[in-house]
């Protein structure tokens, strides 16, 4: 199943989500939401990911955001990082995801609402599933 598997550290960061998630609803994309922090729900999370045999990871995440890195060193499934500019030095998060060893590949992508949009964009890329792209630019009003 194609399937994007959408998680947050924090609900505090669901603020950049709400604006798309009527787009994505409408351009009928397969995604379901999470909302575990990597360091307040460890062992919930690694349980989460492992159990995902297929699809992709949109992690999002601030401060540290271990999010990402974390899923991606227990998974071989595609990651991709989204850094949230909610600590105030604002770019922790991506240092964070971009420093990833080799091994343990992270995709990264912009920060909060523009990295989501492109997180999920990327994602259908992955899978091959053009027409679910362009419907999803209609919907956000890219072009």
């Amino acid at each position: 199943m194609k399937k994007i598997y959408l998680i947050f550290g924090s609900k505090s960061d669901l603020e950049y989500f709400t604006p798309i998630e009527g787009p994505l609803r409408k351009a009928k994309i397969n995604y379901e939401l999470k909302i575990l922090s990597a360091h307040r729900n460890t062992d919930e999370l690694l349980k989460y990911v492992k159990s995902k045999k297929e699809g992709v990871f949109i992690c999002a995440a601030g401060y540290s955001a271990l999010l990402p890195s974390l899923s991606a060193a227990v998974t071989d499934l595609p990651v991709i990082g989204v850094p949230i500019s909610s600590s105030p030095v604002k770019v922790d998060a991506l240092w964070s995801i971009v420093q990833m060893p080799k091994g343990t590949p992270v995709a990264c992508m912009s920060f909060d609402k523009a990295g989501l949009i492109n997180g999920f964009i990327f994602a259908l890329k992955i899978f091959e599933e053009y027409d679910k792209v362009k419907l999803l630019k209609k919907e956000l009003k890219i072009f």
